[in-house]
């Protein structure tokens, strides 16, 4: 691909294996036996959608508990990491299965060798590069980068690795997050619209089919060569 964009990043849930569905329903399976309604769990999620498994889990446990109730040796940590295992557990195993989305793999096998591609996630990094393996895409990518570390510092790592400019790195993400880390970064950004996308703006570059993502980086850099 005769382009300037020199290095493709993407988000991972809903950009490269069809899994949003998956991740939000674990948090409703890891609580079904405790004290808590689905709408205050729907409400944790919602009102930590910048945050990853351990806000979220957090939040839930806040709500499950009552202060005034609790022992004094609770420890309030452990309570949340026994939620986290249980809600890695299910995930890990669930995202290294699921359908990938449609183009995925055509679209890797078309870039691969040609330019850079990393991933950048919120996931916790280290379950995200095991998922990453299992489903056999681990030479596909010059790296693998989760939470806790933030989008945009591992934007940053990958403009050190390839050493270029951050307008040459191209991210490509479902969410509103993905955007606004592209923005702040100063890097090109390709939205993927979905059934889970929450975008507050129309976004310059989109595509609804992974398919068309070679066509949308042609445009891109033809638009940049024009300018």
């Amino acid at each position: 691909m005769n382009t300037t964009i020199r290095t493709i990043v993407f988000d991972f849930d809903g950009v490269l294996v069809a899994s949003n569905a998956i991740k939000r329903d674990a948090y409703f399976r890891i609580f079904e036996d405790a004290e808590i309604s689905s709408g205050q769990i729907d409400l944790c999620i919602r009102q930590n959608y910048d945050g990853n498994r351990y806000d979220v889990i957090g939040a839930v446990v806040d709500n499950l508990l009552n202060p005034s109730l609790l022992p004094s040796e609770f420890d309030r940590s452990a309570c949340i990491e026994q939620y986290a295992t249980l809600y890695n557990e299910h995930c890990e195993s669930a995202v290294a299965e699921c359908d990938e989305v449609a183009g995925t793999s055509e679209i890797l096998d078309q870039l691969y060798g040609k330019i850079p591609l990393y991933i950048n996630s919120a996931t916790l990094e280290e379950p995200l590069q095991r998922i990453v393996r299992q489903r056999g895409w681990h030479q596909r990518f010059q790296g693998v980068f989760g939470s806790p570390t933030s989008k945009v510092a591992n934007l940053e790592k990958i403009r050190q690795a390839e050493n270029c400019l951050p307008e040459e790195i191209a991210f490509v993400g479902d969410g509103q997050r993905d955007g606004d880390a592209a923005r702040a970064f100063g890097c090109l950004f390709v939205g993927v619209r979905n059934d889970h996308t929450d975008f507050v703006a129309p976004i310059p570059y989109e595509i609804v089919r992974f398919t068309e993502l070679i066509e949308v980086l042609e445009n891109i850099a033809s638009n940049i060569k024009a300018a």
